[in-house]
């Protein structure tokens, strides 16, 4: 069935970007310009960090509580 749906998607579906995005040159370019223009935008800045404040709960807890 995935199987299916890969190739219906592949060969059925068209392209929806016109041009495609230039690579980045340097490598070490994490995009942390964009976050910090993300998070000075007010309710854009509050999901973020609410989306990192629950990733890290859960990861903490995954560790924490992980059976031996």
């Amino acid at each position: 069935m995935a199987f299916a749906a890969l190739l219906i998607t592949i060969f059925l579906l068209p392209e929806t970007l016109p041009t495609k995005a230039e690579k980045a040159h340097n490598i070490f370019d994490l995009g942390l310009e964009n976050l910090i223009k993300g998070l000075a935008i007010p309710k854009i800045g509050v999901l973020l960090i609410i989306n990192f404040c629950i990733g890290t709960n859960f990861t903490i807890f995954t560790y924490a509580f992980q059976s031996y």
